[in-house]
């Protein structure tokens, strides 16, 4: 199967670094070949033929998973849009890798947040993760709570956090909208993250906590 394939190692990134604010974005040559792979493994994952001990057994292991999370780290905007596509089908389809994708995101968070690490996919793995809150029709699980305090609160911290900003509010945002007895306790935690220095992350900051705080009810701030 081509749809993995060998990407730079994860660099280190600095404060004065200028390349959290590229607008040009690298196209790969291969990409046209390398979508036509991808299409075809999303006609595959989508198949209703394909059961999922086969596919486990067979094609799609840990392996697998965490190298194809790692191909988001692409340069390329339109390959990390079709690896978003695959990714996020195969999250809806196969209940079983659900944990284990989540496992490898949370662990580029945690690089990203903590570790001063560039992920170029950061973007497309928080709009995988919206739609997943999207999604919820049940009783939001306490790892997902976790999740917000351990990976998207870490986030903040970033250095390219211009990059995909906008894409974390939404994530919280719709966090909140599932678990509105938790927005409290989310918007607290949020402000223990304010920037001391930098002046475009304030700017960035002030801006989410405006949108986080709509889904904050009155009495909740009376309680």
């Amino acid at each position: 199967m081509n749809v993995i394939h060998w990407l730079p190692l994860l660099d280190l990134i600095s404060e004065t670094s200028a390349d959290f604010n590229e607008e040009d974005p690298t196209i790969e040559e291969s990409q046209l070949h390398i979508e036509k792979i991808q299409d075809i493994f999303q006609l595959f994952e989508m198949s209703p033929d394909v059961e999922l001990k086969i596919i486990k057994l067979d094609a799609v292991d840990k392996g697998f998973i965490v190298q194809l999370v790692n191909l988001l780290d692409t340069e390329d905007p339109r390959e990390r849009e079709t690896l978003k596509a695959v990714m996020h089908k195969m999250y809806v389809r196969f209940a079983a890798y659900r944990m284990l994708i989540h496992n490898s995101k949370d662990s580029i968070f945690d690089r990203v947040g903590f570790n001063k690490i560039r992920f170029n996919g950061t973007a497309e793995l928080l709009k995988i993760m919206g739609s997943v809150f999207a999604g919820l029709t049940f009783q939001i699980k306490v790892d997902l709570l976790r999740l917000f305090r351990y990976a998207l609160l870490l986030l903040h911290h970033a250095i390219p956090l211009p990059k995909f900003n906008i894409q974390l509010l939404q994530s919280i945002q719709l966090l909140q909208q599932n678990e509105k007895r938790s927005s409290l306790d989310m918007t607290w935690n949020l402000l223990h993250t304010s920037p001391k220095i930098l002046s475009h992350k304030e700017v960035i900051y002030m801006v989410e906590l405006e949108g986080i705080t709509d889904c904050v009810r009155v009495d909740q701030l009376l309680a």
